[in-house]
């Protein structure tokens, strides 16, 4: 396994990605944006094998075509002469605009290649463009061969070429091999350990069995909204699909989970409010369920409606009715767990962080 680190650098705003130039001093650089990468890639063995470079550039350079960063720095100074550096898609096609405003593909596809990028993705300027490149001297049959012996050196470090006979050959993986009972202990395993308590008042976690708890919405009953961008369908077709279409039915809820530990207890549901609408109806029924409670499981949170893969957010605020939802929630001064990711303190069945600093569990 080879890990490549992403986003390579300065990926700090959430609209035009592709088109900012920031400025940015050398000491900023190698303090704020730099010294978690050098750590990375100082590890020896374990070391990360590239990175996938950002769409903004850095005082004019863009990542992806930026000599200081993927030469200089990386290669040059940090010694990784194998560092493979590959694009997040698109970011070739996108030096045909600002700030660079390449004339044309030849010369985008030779300004990624000559200043350190290996690999496209999203676009395909370097299959279509860079033997035209190299006729118009734009870049060199020399830098072509490096750039493909470092990108094909990853692949055998992986174990791409592995002969056929060998047991840990990528050919004898199938379908079988995937979603394994190990598979599943690993990522349990790292769910677990991503978890962070940031607060445990009077004790109140791990909860008490055989209680009466209430577990009102959005979040107690999602299926799909628990899953990040990029989560494949589960090995089991037949209770995961309908019609070669993603159910989601083969996952446990919030909600249902609780009540599968809570042995003995009375684990109830309500409504509340949605992930991201104006709809007060449910309010007063999932209060009054809160009200009647021992103990309050809040979950609060984000689905794919709301940000995904080339849709971001421009604010850690919960969206909808979900702040003065889980106000009221709280006034009600029962014990309640607010589920936490990152730095939230209301917050989130999300990978993303959601930041809420008005509301205090």
């Amino acid at each position: 396994m080879l890990a490549f680190l992403k986003h390579f650098i300065a990926y700090s705003r959430e609209t035009d990605h592709g088109h900012d130039s920031y400025n940015i001093s050398k000491h900023d650089l190698f303090e704020t944006y730099l010294a978690q990468y050098k750590i990375a890639f100082s590890q020896g063995d374990a070391s990360a094998a590239g990175v996938m470079c950002s769409y903004p550039a850095e005082n004019g350079h863009p990542s992806c075509a930026n000599h200081y960063l993927l030469n200089d720095i990386l290669r040059g100074l940090w010694g990784r002469t194998d560092a493979v550096a590959v694009t997040d898609c698109g970011a070739v096609s996108n030096l045909r605009e600002y700030p660079v405003s390449a004339p044309d593909d030849a010369t985008a596809a030779a300004m990624a290649l000559n200043n350190g990028t290996d690999i496209e993705l999203g676009s395909t300027l370097f299959v279509t463009s860079l033997r035209q490149a190299v006729e118009r001297n734009l870049t060199s049959a020399a830098i072509v061969k490096a750039v493909a012996r470092r990108a094909l050196l990853s692949h055998f470090r992986a174990g791409r070429f592995d002969p056929l006979d060998n047991n840990f050959s990528y050919s004898r993986l199938g379908g079988e091999s995937m979603n394994t009972t190990l598979h599943e202990a690993v990522s349990l395993d790292a769910a677990l350990q991503s978890l962070v308590l940031l607060k445990n008042d009077g004790g109140m976690l791990p909860l008490k069995l055989g209680v009466k708890l209430a577990v009102p919405e959005p979040m107690a009953s999602a299926l799909e909204g628990l899953l990040p961008n990029y989560a494949g369908n589960d090995r089991d077709a037949n209770t995961c699909m309908t019609a070669g279409v993603p159910t989601y039915d083969c996952m446990t809820t919030i909600a249902d989970a609780l009540a599968f530990v809570n042995t003995g207890g009375e684990t109830s549901r309500a409504p509340g409010v949605a992930v991201n609408d104006a709809n007060s109806s449910g309010i007063a029924a999932a209060l009054d369920l809160a009200r009647a409670a021992d103990f309050i499981v809040l979950a609060l949170g984000i689905d794919r409606t709301i940000e995904y893969e080339g849709v971001d957010r421009v604010d850690t605020a919960l969206p909808g009715l979900q702040e003065s939802f889980a106000q009221q929630v709280l006034a009600l001064g029962k014990p309640t767990v607010l589920s936490s990711s990152w730095l939230s303190t209301t917050c989130c069945m999300d990978q993303r962080p959601l930041w809420r600093p008005s509301a205090q569990p």
